[in-house]
């Protein structure tokens, strides 16, 4: 049943993470690396040459969403799954996933069982502009089979024509909460979203790219933007004064501490929330460049 699967999996400085999610693959299934302008694409070229995987460079970064659709364009199979560049597949997650969308009536997309690098469960939280309108429902884990509130995008399979239909990942979003947007598209166009307790994937977390303060405030950033931007694109209230008052207040903290992690982590969320502010353009990739810039820093 796996040769009907297309893993698409968006690269960005991920060579050292990449050899483990290809090894774990079966032989027969079809794997795209969409890598984001990496500076590790020579690593990850001799990784993609050895496993016989196609590996497709971008010039620039566009972001996680427009990367996806890049790679969900170039598949031809019935499934595509996006998946991590950091998760590994245990020998029977394709065939679970696939039977669990011929065994579950109706049109879904699906979430496998994902665990965490210590083997603890893992399960995405709605964020707020999901959880108001659920009344601040708690999020349990499942012990089987189950529906949820939204996927989570390290690992996302549904067939490919279903994707479309819903327009794929809003390109707007350049990182983060593009699956809580994809989850409500889906859910407004009818479709249901499933956790498949069988079906096992491992996400070690954080480990696409090497850490440091430019990273934490190029994420932190998109981080706030995304949340404003999709919270506004489907109706829900945003306090972005509020908001700035905390993030200001914990920046400043973060500086009389000389905490430079934490002072990079405000401030890239204050610089999203000025930007909201004053109203700037919304659009993710715009100025995606010059963020990039501060990731080497």
């Amino acid at each position: 049943m796996t040769d009907g699967v297309t893993i698409i999996s968006v690269a960005f400085n991920s060579s050292a993470a990449v050899a483990d999610l290809l090894a774990s693959v079966p032989a027969d299934v079809s794997v795209i690396i969409v890598d984001n302008a990496s500076n590790d694409v020579a690593k990850l070229a001799a990784l993609a040459a050895a496993k016989n995987v196609r590996l497709h460079r971008l010039s620039e970064n566009v972001g996680f969403g427009a990367a996806c659709n890049v790679g969900a364009s170039l598949a031809t199979t019935p499934y595509l799954f996006f998946l991590n560049p950091d998760a590994t597949l245990m020998e029977t997650t394709l065939d679970q996933l696939v039977a669990a969308d011929r065994r579950i009536a109706g049109r879904n997309a699906f979430n496998p069982r994902i665990l965490d690098a210590a083997g603890r469960q893992f399960l995405r939280a709605p964020a707020r502009i999901i959880r108001a309108k659920k009344n601040g429902s708690k999020t349990i884990h499942p012990n089987g089979d189950a529906s949820i509130e939204v996927l989570s995008g390290s690992a996302i399979f549904l067939r490919r024509d279903y994707f479309e239909a819903v327009g794929g990942f809003d390109e707007n979003i350049f990182l983060y909460f593009e699956d809580d947007d994809l989850s409500i598209r889906l859910l407004k166009a009818g479709y249901g979203l499933y956790h498949v307790q069988d079906a096992v994937v491992r996400h070690v977390g954080n480990a696409s790219s090497a850490p440091s303060p430019g990273l934490t405030r190029f994420k932190n950033f998109h981080l706030m933007k995304s949340n404003l931007y999709v919270a506004r694109k489907h109706g829900a209230p945003v306090a972005i004064v509020p908001l700035l008052v905390k993030m200001s207040l914990r920046w400043l903290r973060a500086v009389i501490m000389f905490d430079h992690e934490r002072r990079a982590k405000f401030g890239g969320r204050m610089a999203a929330l000025r930007e909201g502010l004053v109203g700037a353009d919304v659009k993710q990739a715009s100025g995606a460049r010059e963020q990039t810039a501060t990731m080497s820093e």
